[in-house]
């Protein structure tokens, strides 16, 4: 929650930090809600958290995997506005 701010300032600049600070809380509050809910509902299918950690793996790596594409796309962005400037 406390990167938040900073990193939607560096992301998306200062102008609109706020409107985008909120829409970036949004997702957070939507896995706070549903990411509980549906682990319990997959405990209580099959009465072991066994499922539910399989789910959790899942989006671990989906987030990793999206990071690294996330940190790819912007160094080739840096790389063409420096190679614009030149």
């Amino acid at each position: 929650m406390g990167v938040f701010p900073g990193f939607t300032a560096d992301q998306f600049g200062n102008r609109y930090n706020s409107m985008n600070y909120g829409i970036m809380f949004i997702g957070f509050a939507l896995a706070g809600i549903l990411g509980p809910t549906i682990l319990n509902r997959i405990y209580q299918a099959e009465d072991s958290y066994q499922g539910a950690f399989y789910v959790c793996l899942g989006l671990i790596l989906t987030g990793l995997v999206l990071t690294i594409l996330y940190r790819r796309v912007g160094k080739q962005e840096k790389k063409a506005v420096r190679h614009q400037t030149i």
